[in-house]
């Protein structure tokens, strides 16, 4: 920086300069946070024009309080330069180019927030889809051991719900694209999701397993002596459908009849 140009800037903890001028210097400090300094001078001449940037500093200010700290140094960098961008449109009287610049930051920085949330979602996912599906597996390994502890129906019971899980994986990836992702929401809590909708499918396999041991659903399979593989997979498909236990629950709720599928009895 030129070393006449402020008599200021010794003071000032700068860490990437946007604009300095002769009257102003914005810039980050940092904490990567936008800053600025005026001269007096600059001051007392915009006494009357101070309306319009209070209006550019309060949505700059609106848009700092939006979560930004879990990504990557460039990204925050680069979202906190079009802010300070937009306040040095508005110290060169540019408020139009001000407002517009702004909107492209919170675009911009919701939009890696997405990005964030998708890959806290679905890495959480994907980890709780393995550990059912190695479970599986080893149960299925020990089955000789495990049968004695929990009978043959038992054991199947819990592959359906493991497949459940795994249902409700497959759910989560071919849905991702189309849902509704909260940009603003903590890490922690987009885990927790995550983990809550693959517990879902757990759980709804499991409720269907028992619906098809009684002979309340899939009598196709029970007719061909296949129970055990249609335990399994309707735990499977009630994973990956989110609304098929629920409706069921409901309708054992209002006392109507289980519907079976076409050619059963």
């Amino acid at each position: 920086m030129d070393s006449d140009a402020l008599p200021f800037e010794r003071d000032l903890d700068i860490h990437y300069l946007i604009l300095q001028t002769k009257d102003f210097v914005v810039f980050l400090d940092k904490e990567l946070d936008v800053d600025w300094k005026t001269t007096d001078a600059y001051d007392a001449r915009q006494e009357g024009d101070s309306l319009s940037r209070n209006k550019i500093k309060n949505r700059m200010a609106s848009l700092e309080c939006i979560p930004n700290d879990h990504l990557r140094t460039n990204i925050r960098r680069n979202y906190k330069r079009m802010l300070g961008e937009g306040l040095a449109r508005s110290f060169n009287h540019d408020y139009e180019n001000a407002m517009s610049i702004l909107d492209d930051a919170e675009q911009y920085i919701r939009a890696r927030n997405i990005e964030a949330a998708r890959y806290w979602q679905l890495s959480t996912s994907c980890l709780s889809g393995i550990f059912c599906g190695l479970a599986a597996c080893l149960i299925w390994a020990f089955r000789i051991q495990i049968i004695p502890i929990l009978g043959e129906t038992g054991l199947y019971v819990v592959l359906a719900g493991l497949a459940g899980g795994l249902g409700a994986l497959i759910s989560i990836i071919f849905r991702m694209g189309n849902a509704q992702i909260t940009t603003d929401a903590e890490r922690k809590l987009h885990m927790l999701e995550a983990i809550s909708r693959i517990m879902g499918g757990v759980i709804s396999g499991l409720i269907i397993s028992i619906f098809v041991k009684l002979g309340l659903f899939v009598p196709v399979f029970q007719k061909a002596n296949e129970a055990s593989l249609a335990m399994v997979a309707a735990g499977l498909v009630a994973g990956a459908s989110e609304r098929w236990v629920p409706s069921l629950i409901a309708q054992f709720e209002n006392g109507q009849k289980v519907p079976k599928p076409k050619g059963g009895k």
